[in-house]
């Protein structure tokens, strides 16, 4: 079971966390992890490098491939940016 509960923005903060790391020398973001399992997407679109580690295209430009041991993953980093809400218009902030 799971409880929610809806709080006013001004009450909050949140932050996006964005990893990355190499694969097979390839520099790629990591956007999920299960089961020691990562989805990567690859940083850049260079085609030659998306052969390099076997992903497809699934956007244009944009490289992804769903099947990586995660173990195999080096130089992680993890970066955190505080995502700021706009002000309203009219607000006068």
């Amino acid at each position: 079971m799971a409880w929610t509960r809806s709080v006013p923005r001004a009450e909050c903060q949140l932050y996006e966390t964005r990893v990355t790391a190499t694969w097979r020398g390839v520099p790629v973001r990591v956007v999920e992890v299960r089961n020691w399992v990562a989805t990567v997407r690859m940083i850049g679109s260079d085609l030659a490098q998306a052969q390099v580690i076997g992903a497809s295209m699934v956007d244009q430009g944009v490289f992804e491939n769903a099947e990586v041991p995660a173990k195999e993953l080096l130089d992680m980093q993890a970066v955190s940016n505080e995502i700021v809400a706009a002000p309203k218009p009219g607000d006068g902030s």
